[in-house]
């Protein structure tokens, strides 16, 4: 990792704090800027992808599949954005959802590095069921307790994990491969 790299993984991971203690402080307010700042956030993913896909992702084997995945992630952050005028039960089975499906993608990828060998497999399915934890957590707050400013505690909750891990990430030492 690079060390601007570094230094962008820190920023961003002190404004996520920042972010989820607002979010602790406004719980009321919360919904509609979580559903902001989430579709920007995927939008803004998804038009990466879109320069990375036509400055050299087309010229290369599996181009296309980079293609769709930037077609979904466009679509995906737009229709979070357009969530936000909507009752708080969608956003909240969003964002379980949200919560779901990154738990479920995290614990595929911890046992495919349990499955090579990775001594960090454990960390990744920590994350994993972390994450499978709030999405119980906000559809339990959420749903049958309806309670959206415990569902936003959750989920800013979630946030100041993944802000400590993209500090971590900043700090831990990268193999550099050597080619003589």
């Amino acid at each position: 990792m690079t060390g601007s790299r570094r230094i962008l993984n820190i920023f961003s991971g002190l404004l996520l704090l920042v972010f989820s203690a607002a979010l602790f402080m406004f719980p009321e307010d919360a919904i509609p800027v979580v559903l902001l700042v989430i579709g920007l956030g995927i939008t803004f993913r998804g038009l990466q992808t879109l320069i990375y896909y036509f400055s050299m992702a087309r010229y290369m084997v599996g181009g296309k599949r980079i293609l769709f995945r930037t077609i979904i992630l466009l679509d995906f952050g737009l229709f979070t954005s357009a969530l936000a005028d909507h009752p708080a039960i969608y956003i909240i089975l969003f964002i379980a959802g949200i919560h779901l499906f990154s738990g479920l993608v995290t614990a595929l990828r911890a046992n495919e590095a349990r499955q090579e060998g990775s001594s960090k497999w454990i960390f990744t399915a920590f994350y994993a069921l972390i994450d499978v934890v709030l999405f119980a957590l906000v559809i339990y707050f959420g749903l049958f307790r309806n309670s959206i400013s415990m569902a936003v505690y959750v989920y800013a909750t979630g946030l100041i994990g993944t802000a400590f891990n993209r500090i971590a990430q900043a700090f831990r030492r990268t193999a550099i491969v050597y080619i003589q």
